[in-house]
């Protein structure tokens, strides 16, 4: 059997909000949030005391930065027709030899 597929680390669900109903996400201790520094009783993935909302507005903020360093980087291509022999080849204005 194949592999499971992991889903990437850095990623909101469609809905934008973080499923923490889970009890690991809760701990009878409450320590700062490493974002706000207030209390909470609540802890990420890691185990980390974290706000909901807090980690939620992180998550938003790290993929828009992301997005941002990467913009001038993408440029369209587009799969054209192969010369005979070739399955494929790229058109990024200047056709791969």
């Amino acid at each position: 059997m194949p592999p499971r597929r992991r889903r990437p680390a850095r990623e909101l669900p469609p809905s934008g909000l973080l499923d923490w109903t889970a009890s690991r996400h809760w701990s009878a201790k409450a320590l700062p949030c490493r974002y706000c520094g207030n209390a909470t009783h609540l802890r990420d993935s890691k185990r980390n005391p974290a706000d909901k909302v807090c980690a939620e507005k992180a998550l938003r903020q790290e993929i828009a930065d992301a997005a941002e360093a990467y913009a001038d980087q993408w440029r369209p291509v587009t799969l054209t027709a192969a010369e005979p022999g070739r399955d494929t080849q790229l058109d990024e204005g200047n056709p791969s030899p």
